[in-house]
C-alpha cells in the first residue's frame, strides 16, 4: 500500500489488461516510477558501486578498500560485493542510458510529443525542456555519469591535483553546454541547474586541494569557499523548491477555474500570469454573462489559430492547439478543440464589416479592471495571439476598415519594435520565441505588447461601430 501511495503503482485493472496488453500495463504502471528513482539516485548509487574497485596497496603488497581497509581487494566475500558493484555500474553506465534513449529518440518520437499516453507515462522526461531539445535528458545523464566517472577514476588513480583539475574542467565544459543552449522552458529552471552544478565543480576541486596540500596551513580559504558554495547550492535548491510548488499551487487554482466555466485558459492563448494573475481573480468572481462572453473569446481566438496556415505547417497536424499547448499539462485539448470545431461567427450571408462588427463586440463584452483603467478587452494575450490577432481582423474588414487598420497596424508594430529594441534579453528573445522568454525584461516586453494590442482593437471598435 504504501507503494501504491507514494510511487504511483496502482492495482491493475482486468480490463486495461485485456484492452492493451500485459507488457503494455505492466509499462505504463511501474516504467515511470522505476526511472524516476533510478534517476533521481543516479550519482549516490553510481557513486557507491565505483567504490568497490577502488583498492590501494599496503605495505605487505595487499590490496585493500579504501573505504573499508578490513576488507582484502579480490579475496572472499570481496567477489560478492564487487559482482553486485559491477552490475550496477554496467546498469547506470550502459543500460540506463540506453533505455533512456530507446524511450525519448523512438517510442516516444514514434507516439507523438503530445500523446495522451506518453505524457501520463514518460512526460517528467521531456516536458521541462523546450520544445526544440526535448531530448535534453540524454545529455544530462552524460554529463551525470562523466561526473561520477571523473571523480571514481581520479581517486583510483591516485592521479596528481593536476591532472584531476584537468579531469574536471573537462566536466566544466558539459556544463557550459548547459548555459549556452538553456534547455529548461522557464529561467529560474536554467539558473538553479546553473548552480547546483556549479556548486558540484565547486565541491570536487576544493576537496582536491584540500587532500593534496601539504599541511593545514595551505589553503586555509578553501574550507570556507566550499562551506559557501555548499550554502549557494542548498538555496538555489530551496528557491527552485518553492517556485515549483507556487506553479502547482497556480496550476490548481486554475484546473479549479477551467472544472468550474468550463473555460481553457490555454498558456497559448492568454499570459494568466500577468500583473498577479487579474485574469484569474476576475473569473472567480465574474457572473455567468461575463464567463459566457469570455467563452465566445475563447472560441474566436481557437479558431482564428487554428487558421493559421503557417503554424499547422509547423504542427503538421489538424488540431493546431494540440501542438501549440506543450507547456500547458492540465489543457483539456479536447473540449477546446470541440468548442472550436462548432464555432461559426456569421452565416454565409452577413457581409464582412458586420462580422467584423459581431467580432469585436464579442470582445467588448469582456471588461476586466485593470491597475490603471476599465479597458474593454484588456486580456493579457499571449505573443503568439497578438501577433496573429491584427492579420486575422484584417482579412474580415472591408475596404474602409482596411485602411484604418494598417494605420493601427503600424503604429503598433512601431511601438512593439521599440519594445523590443529596449527589452531584448541578450540577444535570445526574438519575435519568433518571445512568448517562451522568461526572463523580467522579455516578460515586461510580452505585457506591453499584449496591453497595446488590447488598446488598438478598442480604438478600432469605437472608429468603426
Amino acid at each position: 500500500m504504501w507503494l501504491m501511495l507514494h510511487i504511483g503503482i496502482r492495482p491493475w485493472d482486468g480490463r486495461q489488461l485485456i484492452r492493451i496488453g500485459v507488457w503494455s500495463t505492466l509499462s505504463d504502471e511501474y516504467a515511470p516510477a522505476a526511472i524516476f528513482y533510478l534517476n533521481s539516485y543516479y550519482y549516490s548509487a553510481l557513486f557507491k558501486a565505483m567504490k568497490w574497485f577502488d583498492c590501494h596497496e599496503d605495505i605487505g603488497g595487499k590490496q585493500f578498500l579504501a573505504f573499508e581497509p578490513t576488507m582484502q581487494c579480490y579475496v572472499g566475500e570481496f567477489w560478492l560485493y564487487g559482482a553486485i558493484a559491477l552490475v550496477a555500474i554496467i546498469f547506470y553506465a550502459l543500460i540506463l542510458p540506453l533505455s533512456l534513449c530507446r524511450i525519448l529518440v523512438v517510442k516516444v518520437k514514434r507516439e507523438g510529443l503530445q500523446n495522451e499516453r506518453m505524457l501520463r507515462v514518460y512526460g517528467f522526461l521531456y516536458t521541462r525542456f523546450r520544445d526544440d531539445v526535448w531530448y535534453w535528458e540524454i545529455p544530462e545523464i552524460f554529463r551525470k555519469f562523466m561526473f561520477a566517472f571523473t571523480i571514481a577514476i581520479s581517486r583510483a588513480l591516485d592521479l596528481t591535483a593536476l591532472e584531476q583539475v584537468v579531469l574536471i574542467l573537462m566536466v566544466v565544459v558539459l556544463v557550459a553546454l548547459c548555459v549556452l543552449v538553456r534547455p529548461f522552458k522557464f529561467h529560474y529552471q536554467d539558473l538553479c541547474e546553473l548552480a547546483t552544478t556549479s556548486t558540484e565543480v565547486i565541491l570536487v576541486v576544493g576537496s582536491i586541494v584540500v587532500v593534496n596540500r601539504q599541511g593545514p596551513d595551505d589553503y586555509p580559504a578553501v574550507e570556507w569557499i566550499m562551506t559557501v558554495a555548499l550554502c549557494f547550492g542548498l538555496s538555489a535548491c530551496v528557491f527552485g523548491l518553492i517556485i515549483d510548488q507556487l506553479r502547482l499551487n497556480l496550476a490548481a487554482r486554475i484546473n479549479k477555474i477551467r472544472t468550474r466555466t468550463g473555460l481553457s485558459l490555454s498558456d497559448e492563448l492568454f499570459d494568466v500570469y500577468f500583473n498577479d494573475c487579474f485574469i484569474l481573480r476576475f473569473l472567480e468572481s465574474a457572473s455567468k454573462d461575463s464567463i459566457k462572453a469570455f467563452k465566445n473569446v475563447e472560441d474566436m481566438l481557437a479558431v482564428m489559430t487554428m487558421k493559421d496556415k503557417e503554424l499547422m505547417r509547423k504542427t503538421k497536424t489538424s488540431v493546431a492547439l494540440s501542438a501549440m499547448c506543450s507547456e500547458d499539462l492540465f489543457l483539456p485539448e479536447k473540449i477546446i478543440f470541440a468548442k472550436a470545431s462548432a464555432t461559426s461567427f456569421a452565416p454565409p450571408e452577413v457581409e464582412a464589416g458586420q462580422e467584423l462588427r459581431q467580432i469585436l463586440h464579442s470582445f467588448d463584452q469582456v471588461r476586466i479592471p485593470s491597475t490603471e483603467n476599465d479597458v474593454p478587452i484588456n486580456l493579457t494575450f499571449s505573443g503568439g495571439i497578438m501577433r496573429l490577432l491584427p492579420n486575422w481582423i484584417l482579412e474580415h474588414a472591408d475596404e474602409a476598415e482596411t485602411i484604418l487598420l494598417k494605420k493601427l497596424k503600424d503604429r503598433y508594430h512601431a511601438f512593439h519594435a521599440s519594445q523590443f529594441k529596449a527589452h531584448d534579453h541578450h540577444g535570445k528573445c526574438s519575435q519568433k520565441n518571445s512568448s517562451f522568454c522568461r526572463s523580467p525584461s522579455s516578460k515586461s516586453f510580452s505585457c506591453w505588447y499584449s496591453v497595446v494590442g488590447a488598446r488598438l482593437i478598442a480604438e478600432l471598435h469605437q472608429k468603426i461601430s
